[in-house]
Formats: C-alpha cells, sequence, structure tokens
C-alpha cells in the first residue's frame, strides 16, 4: 500500500508527465500496426497469394467479435484441409493398389504374349516337320517316276492327299489359334490400355483436387496468418485506448480530488478561525463584565465599553449563527465527497492494478510470440544452411563414393596381396630340431639378449603350445612377458606381431576393426592385419605369434569372445577352416584370403600370446578363458646365467613342429597314464574337502601338455606340478571361506602323495608357492 501510495503522490505532482507518456505510446500505435501489415504483407507474397492486409488505422473498427469469427472459420477451414488431405492420401493409395493391380495384369499380359510366341513356336516345328513329309514325298515321286510307276503313283496319290489334308488342317488351326491369340492379347491390351487411363485420369483429378484442396489451405492459412495480426494489432490498439483512458480518469479524478480537499481544507480552517473569534469575544465579555464589577464609579464609560462589545459580540454571533450551517452542511457536503472520491480512488487503484497486470500479461504475451517469431525465422534460416551444408556433404559422399567404386574396402589386405616380398614363399628344408635340443638353444639364444628363462619356463612354452592355441602370460610389470614370446619367435625364425590391447575394448569390432559405408572401407585393426599376415605365402608355413599385449586391460570375455568361441571349435572342427566374420556380406573386388569376401580365416601356424598384469588397472580373467588357454607363472627374479654362444637355429616349418609334438606323444603316452591318475586322486581330495574341480578340458590337454615336457628333457612330476598349480590350486585364490590350517592339510597331503613320482622326482615348488601364498595371505604359515 506504501509503494501504491508513493505512485499516487509521484503521479499528482507530476501529472502532464503521465499524460505526455500516454500520448508518446499512443502515437507509436500506428507505426506498430504498419510493422504488422508490412509482415502480412510478407508473408502474402511468400506464399504467392493476394495482399489485403488492410488500413491499420481501420483496425479498430472490426472488431473483436468480427476477428473471432473470422479465426474460428480459419480454423474450421483447416479441419476440413486435413479432412481433404487425409481423403487424397486414402485415394492415392488406393491408385497405388490399382497400379500394382494393372501391373498385376500386365505381366498376365506379357505371359500371353509368351504363351503366343510358343505356340507360334511350335507351329514353326510342325511346318518343318510338314516340309520334310513333304520333301519325302517328292523323293518317293522321284522314285515312282524312275521306276514302280502304278504302285508308287497310288502311294504318291494318298501321301499327296494326306498332306493337302495336314496342311489345310494346319492352316486352319494355326489361323485359328492365331486369331484367337491376338484376338485375346489385343482385348487385354485394350483393357489394360483404358484402365491405364482411367486411373491416369483418377490420378490427374485427384491430384488436381489435391492442389486445389492445397491452394486453399495455403489461403486459409494466410486469412489467419491475417486475422491473427489483425487481432494483434487491434488488440494492441485497445489496450493502448484503455490505458490511455484509464490514465485519462485517473488525472482527472486526482485533480478533482486534491481540488476538493482543498477546498475542504479552506473550509474547515475558515470555520476553526471564527470558532476561535467566537471563543476570544466571549472571554472578552466576561473580563468586561468582570471590570465592570470593579469599574462600578464610572457607569458611563463601563457601559459604553460594554454596550460596543456587546454590539460586537451580537455582530459575532450573527456571523457564526449566519455562517455555521452553512458551513457545517457544506462541510459535511465536502467530507461526503471526499469518501466518495478516496473509495472510488481505491476502486480505480485495484482496477489499474488489475489492468497493469493484465497489460504485463499482454506485452509477455507480444514479446513472446515476438520472440518466436524471430526464433523461427532463424530456424528457418539455419535450416537452410544446414539443408545447403547437407546437399553439399551428400555431393561429396555421393563424389567420394564414386571415386570409390572399383576400390576394395580391404585396403591393408589388397596391399599385402599385392606386396612382392610377401608373396614369396621361403624353403624350408629343414626339419625342426629334437625338442631338448630346441629347449636348450632358445634359452641360449634368448639370455645373449640379456633375458634369462630356465629350461623349465621354456619347456612349458612348448608344451602350452603343443596343448591350446591361446596362451596367458602372468606376473609382475617388467619381467619380460612381452619379449618372452618376441624372443622364443625370433630364436626359431618364426613370427611374431604385438597387438596392444586397450581398456576401453568393449566388443569385436574394437579387436577385428570396422567398416564405415560412407567411405565404403574397412578399417583393419592390426590384430586382423596379423591374422591376414599370417597367411601371406612368407609367412603361412612358419609359426606366427600374435601377442596380445596386456590382455586383461578390458575384459576378454567381451573382446575376445569370438576368437574364444572359434578356438574351441577347432577342437570338433580339426579339418575344416575356421573363420572370423569381418563384414555381414560378401564385398567386391575382395581380398585374394578372405573367405567368401567377408571371412578372415584362423590358419594353422598362428598362437595368440596374452600377457597379464595383476593390479588395481586390469580386469580378471574368468575361469572359462583360464580352462582353455595355457597359463604360465613368470619369476619375479629370474637366475642370471652364462648364455652359450649356441649355432642359430634354421627355420623350419610349423608342419615340423607339430611332427615333433605327435612323436612325443607317441612316445610318451605313458607317463600321460601317471599324471592323469594322480591328478584324479588329488581333485577327487580337493573336491571332497574344498568343493574345487579343474575344469573338463584338463585331460586332453595333458595329453598333449605331459609328452611335450617329458621330451624336452623335463618330468612327469614337473609337467604335474605344472597343470595341478594353473589349473586346479589357482582356483584357490578369492575363496576366503577355506581355513589356513585346511590348506596345511591340503600341502600336507600333496607332498605325502609326490613320493609316487620318485624320491629324485621334480618337487612340487609352483604348487607348494601357491599354497604358502595362501595360508600366509589367511595368517598362517
Amino acid at each position: 500500500m506504501g509503494k501504491n501510495h508513493r505512485k499516487t503522490a509521484t503521479a499528482r505532482r507530476r501529472p502532464s508527465t503521465a499524460r505526455q507518456s500516454a500520448t508518446a505510446t499512443t502515437s507509436a500505435l500506428p507505426d506498430q500496426a504498419i510493422e504488422l501489415a508490412a509482415a502480412e504483407t510478407e508473408a502474402a507474397k511468400e506464399l504467392g497469394l493476394p495482399v489485403d492486409v488492410g488500413d491499420p488505422a481501420q483496425t479498430e473498427e472490426t472488431g473483436l467479435p468480427d476477428l473471432r469469427t473470422a479465426y474460428d472459420a480459419a480454423l474450421k477451414a483447416h479441419v476440413l484441409a486435413d479432412r481433404r488431405k487425409r481423403q487424397w492420401e486414402e485415394a492415392t493409395e488406393r491408385l497405388t493398389k490399382e497400379r500394382e493391380s494393372l501391373a498385376a495384369e500386365q505381366a498376365e499380359v506379357r505371359e500371353a504374349k509368351a504363351e503366343l510366341a510358343t505356340g507360334r513356336s511350335e507351329l514353326a516345328a510342325s511346318r518343318k516337320a510338314l516340309d520334310e513329309r513333304e520333301a519325302k514325298l517328292n523323293a518317293l515321286r522321284d522314285e515312282a517316276e524312275s521306276g514302280f510307276a502304278s504302285l508308287r503313283e497310288k502311294r504318291l496319290g494318298r501321301l499327296e492327299e494326306e498332306l493337302d489334308s495336314l496342311r489345310v488342317s494346319w492352316e486352319e488351326r494355326r489361323a485359328g489359334r492365331l486369331v484367337e491369340l491376338e484376338r485375346q492379347l489385343a482385348e487385354r491390351e485394350q483393357d489394360v490400355a483404358a484402365r491405364i487411363a482411367e486411373s491416369e485420369r483418377l490420378l490427374k483429378e485427384r491430384e488436381r483436387r489435391a492442389a486445389e484442396v492445397e491452394a486453399q489451405l495455403a489461403t486459409r492459412e494466410v486469412e489467419v496468418r491475417r486475422a491473427e495480426l489483425k487481432a494483434v494489432a487491434h488488440e494492441q490498439i485497445m489496450r493502448q485506448r484503455e490505458a490511455d483512458q484509464r490514465m485519462t480518469l485517473e488525472d482527472e479524478y486526482r485533480n478533482d480530488f486534491d481540488r476538493l480537499t482543498h477546498e475542504a481544507d479552506s473550509w474547515r480552517l475558515k470555520f476553526e478561525t471564527l470558532d476561535k473569534l467566537s471563543k476570544e469575544r466571549a472571554a472578552e465579555i466576561a473580563q468586561l463584565r468582570a471590570a465592570h464589577a470593579v469599574l462600578g464609579d464610572r457607569p458611563e464609560q463601563v457601559i459604553e465599553e460594554l454596550r460596543r462589545l456587546r454590539l460586537d459580540n451580537e455582530r459575532l454571533q450573527r456571523e457564526i449563527t449566519s455562517a455555521t450551517p452553512f458551513d457545517q452542511e457544506r462541510y459535511a457536503e465536502l467530507v461526503r465527497r471526499v469518501e466518495e472520491l478516496e473509495a472510488e480512488r481505491t476502486e480505480l487503484v485495484r482496477r489499474n492494478a488489475e489492468l497493469k497486470r493484465g497489460a504485463e500479461l499482454n506485452r509477455i504475451s507480444v514479446a513472446e510470440r515476438e520472440t518466436n517469431r524471430l526464433v523461427t525465422e532463424s530456424l528457418n534460416k539455419r535450416y537452410a544452411v544446414l539443408k545447403t551444408a547437407h546437399d553439399e556433404l551428400r555431393l561429396e559422399i555421393d563424389q567420394f563414393q564414386q571415386r570409390k567404386e572399383g576400390q576394395s574396402p580391404f585396403q591393408e589386405c589388397i596391399l599385402m596381396d599385392a606386396n612382392p616380398q610377401l608373396q614369396a614363399s621361403p624353403r624350408l628344408p629343414a626339419p625342426a630340431p629334437a625338442l631338448p635340443d630346441l629347449v636348450h638353444r632358445v634359452r641360449h639364444r634368448i639370455g645373449a639378449r640379456g633375458r634369462y628363462f630356465s629350461d623349465h619356463d621354456v619347456r612349458c612354452f612348448l608344451g602350452g603350445l603343443a596343448m591350446s592355441r591361446l596362451h596367458l602370460l602372468q606376473g609382475i610389470s617388467g619381467i619380460g612377458k612381452t619379449s618372452f614370446p618376441r624372443d622364443f619367435a625370433a630364436a626359431i625364425g618364426a613370427d611374431c606381431v604385438v597387438v596392444p590391447v586397450a581398456a576401453e575394448w568393449r566388443g569385436p569390432q574394437d579387436l577385428m576393426g570396422y567398416y564405415n559405408p560412407f567411405e565404403r572401407r574397412f578399417y583393419e585393426s592390426a590384430f586382423t592385419k596379423a591374422l591376414y599376415r599370417a597367411q601371406q605365402p612368407l609367412h603361412v608355413d612358419k609359426p606366427f605369434l600374435i601377442v596380445l599385449d596386456e590382455m586383461n586391460l578390458s575384459h576378454p570375455e567381451q573382446y575376445f569372445s569370438d576368437v574364444l568361441h572359434v578356438l574351441e571349435l577347432r577342437r570338433s572342427h580339426e579339418s575344416e577352416k575356421l573363420t572370423l566374420e569381418l563384414m555381414t556380406g560378401r564385398v567386391e573386388p575382395a581380398p585374394r584370403l578372405l573367405q567368401d569376401g567377408h571371412k578372415i580365416v584362423i590358419p594353422d601356424n598362428v598362437w595368440f600370446i596374452g600377457t597379464a598384469n595383476q593390479d588395481e588397472t586390469t580386469v580378471a580373467f574368468a575361469d572359462k578363458t583360464y580352462d582353455r588357454a595355457h597359463v604360465t607363472e613368470l619369476p619375479a627374479r629370474p637366475k642370471r646365467f652364462e648364455a652359450e654362444q649356441v649355432a642359430p637355429i634354421d627355420p623350419f616349418s610349423t608342419r615340423a613342429l607339430e611332427e615333433r609334438f605327435t612323436a612325443a606323444q607317441r612316445a610318451h603316452h605313458e607317463e600321460v597314464g601317471v599324471v592323469s591318475g594322480f591328478l584324479d586322486e588329488l581333485v577327487e581330495f580337493t573336491r571332497d574337502e574344498f568343493g574345487l574341480t579343474a575344469g573338463s578340458r584338463v585331460g586332453r590337454q595333458l595329453e598333449r601338455f605331459v609328452p611335450v615336457v617329458v621330451a624336452s628333457g623335463g618330468s612327469p612330476a614337473e609337467a604335474a606340478d605344472h597343470l595341478i598349480a594353473t589349473k586346479l590350486l589357482r582356483k584357490l585364490r578369492g575363496r576366503v571361506e577355506i581355513r589356513g590350517d585346511r590348506l596345511k592339510t591340503l600341502r600336507d597331503h600333496l607332498k605325502a602323495e609326490w613320493g609316487r613320482f620318485g624320491a629324485d622326482a621334480w618337487q612340487p615348488a609352483e604348487s607348494s608357492a601357491l599354497l604358502n601364498e595362501e595360508i600366509r595371505d589367511r595368517g598362517g604359515w
């Protein structure tokens, strides 16, 4: 309320300022109306429709009801246009179905034409047969002329009659058949042509109606827009006029209130002055009466003075008597008027507040419309720019794809096919060295590079090559997990490619690569290029190692799942080529070594070696991955030794290495039985005590692993120790519910049973180290 009073006081002091503002606002209205009319004219010109916006000055004569009526009519027109548009779409759909029916009938006509062609070919064949028969008759006629005239003439006559009869019959049948077929064909063609013409006429008629409906719709839209613009202009004029009238009334009421208040204050002051004078005269009379009592010795003077005072008093009383009723009535009238004006002012203030709120909402609505218009214009311009950019990009893509026509999506693979160095097949006549000699020479050649591994490490790696196509090399960082397979391949003259694994790999595409349909190119990954390189003539006969460096930075069960599946199939499909699908369909031209133009083969000379750290940045392998792989834990502190100068190993083929593995299996199958029996009894013990079993693949794996380890200079106990540690006891990790004392029992049982391998047998160093570590982790020893 205090704020309103301050506004009222300010308006009282400066009424002329408010009137000037109202005059300025009123003068701005024609400009706004002109701008709205110009906008409407521009919109109508864009749609190619007649412009009839009207004079903005006459907008106020239109009247809001007429605008509402026009707006409602425009909405009805909109609804009618939508209904006609739907009818047109339904008619178009029916026409499409009719076209499909006509297409079917045209197909039938084509079939009839084919039948007619077949009949004509049959007639031609019949004519040919008749010609041959006529030739025979001519031959017989010649014979008749030379001899047997009478008999032959009779036979010739009968044959000629038969020939004439057949010719007549054939001609009649052919003519009738041709006439019938041509008549049917003509009828069908006429029917189809008529139906096509009728369909085209209906289509044109419907398109014409649709165009008329669209034109009417566009006209209605322009009329609606014009009505909206007129309504907005009229609404703005009415609001401005209402604001001006409100401000004028407020000024008038405020001036009347100020004038009446001033007049009431003047009469109140006058009445108070007269009342004061009356009281003063009464006091003087009282004083005179008191003086008369005192001044009794001068009665004449006192009487004269009293008379004078009485006369003055009477005069004043008359003035008071004559003025008081009128002044009181006038004062009461002024008070009543002031109260009425105050009530009216309160009502005007309330209405003013409501009008201000309405005006504010209207200003917001107009501002929103203007903002929406500007936003729409901006979006249209942006759409035009984006459409231009899209068209240019589409053109560039088309041009790019045209340039790519005839090129293979597998550019890297094509380059390998064209590389003459990769196409040269090396001669590998030398057999693979004996396995003990191979272990010795590999170990010392790697040692000459400054990296030291034991005979046991090399033997287990060789046994792993025989046992599985997937290897996992584990250990702390910096012990040579990546360099070991690379040095091994260099020592035996094989090939090795290192593929770094990224932590963000989630699917097979991250491993294999992906196809870009815009560029029509498949981006081969390092893994895919390594697989394709392994199939080139330069490498296909030699062992080829693909090292997945830091394989457990991401989940191998996700990005390596396709390879794991194919490797699992190798056991039951050894005679088949196992492939990985790079794309869903064949592409041309395809690289020479891709199967079916989109599948890459996993050749028999490839082994996958995964290196794995065990820290907070890595993930744990799943049991199924461990079960399928050969696992080797490289020592944290390898023992240094003096590397011997050994002769280089002549490169040998994958087949030669496989033959060494096969010979070892034939020679040491008894050792397989020993290790298998020991492992079965230990698994039975761990299953009963801890619920711990080995995987189902262990039986097949030890049949390949144990013979190679033994043939390489090891023992069954050494092979058993490695398999027990990596395939069975490894599963104790994370089993915190198993107490340390129970693990001590398992350790004691293993030592007690180990004597079955002999007193001088290899001691279970790997198994004991793993058990001791688990016991320490549980607070025991």
